[in-house]
């Protein structure tokens, strides 16, 4: 069987094709990617600019004709936060069906972190004890604990960076007075969440996502002067990987 699975994020929109090979093995056959910003100018009022609508509209029927094109036998599409927090949300929807033929299914924050560590999981080897999965997308942040056998926990805030930049950043390049604005907001939105992940002393962080990528290039620039080191799963997808031991991990803090 082949599968196409489309993520509509708030940022870019995603498309794994992948065809299923022995058990529960499969293998990659295309992926696409494209930068839409359908939360673009969403976060005020809660509503999908039109022109935001017709970008993601416009990508997901080319997505759908390129996965038809490979012949799958089904085609799976799912949108995260800025569609389920969009009060036309639903024309969104009505929009997409007419363009592609398919209705993207709006996913609740849970189901997100539910996937996010399916999909670690089994690009990892993880072990008996917990580690902590982060994924920073265009309008949320999911954090995720779990270790080989299962999750524990999947939690988040509305820290994502095209969120951010919308509503606490006013200049560009940000100001400092910008900068200290998105430190104090940062730390207050990701508090709640960090406090349920210091329960289960995770020993280890992964992070996956762009947004982890060029935070983690960036840092790690500035700290070493070098590229800062990645895990390559079987399927080519880089994970950022950060080992903390465990004194630390019970110390871990929300600033």
């Amino acid at each position: 069987m082949r599968i196409a699975a489309i993520d509509i994020g708030t940022n870019s929109i995603h498309m794994v094709v992948a065809e299923a090979t022995s058990g529960t093995s499969f293998e990659v056959v295309e992926r696409e990617r494209e930068v839409v910003q359908i939360g673009r100018g969403s976060f005020h009022g809660n509503r999908l600019r039109p022109e935001a609508i017709r970008r993601t509209v416009d990508a997901l029927a080319r997505f759908t004709q390129l996965a038809r094109r490979f012949q799958v036998d089904r085609i799976l599409c799912t949108a995260t936060a800025a569609v389920r927090e969009a009060k036309n949300g639903g024309d969104f929807q009505s929009a997409a069906r007419a363009a592609s033929g398919i209705s993207p299914r709006v996913i609740p924050a849970s189901e997100e972190g539910r996937l996010i560590y399916l999909a670690v999981r089994r690009a990892l080897q993880l072990d008996q004890q917990p580690a902590l999965i982060v994924d920073i997308g265009g309008g949320s942040m999911q954090m995720v604990v779990g270790n080989r056998d299962r999750l524990l926990l999947a939690t988040g805030a509305a820290l994502g960076a095209l969120r951010l930049r919308e509503t606490v950043l006013t200049t560009d390049p940000p100001s400092r007075r910008d900068l200290q604005k998105l430190q104090r907001t940062v730390r207050k939105l990701s508090k709640p969440a960090i406090e349920k992940v210091k329960e289960l002393r995770p020993v280890a962080v992964y992070g996956s996502s762009g947004s982890i990528h060029a935070l983690a290039q960036a840092c790690h620039w500035l700290e070493k002067g070098t590229k800062p080191s990645a895990i390559y799963s079987r399927r080519g997808d880089r994970i950022i990987y950060i080992f903390i031991p465990r004194p630390t991990a019970r110390k871990f803090r929300s600033s």
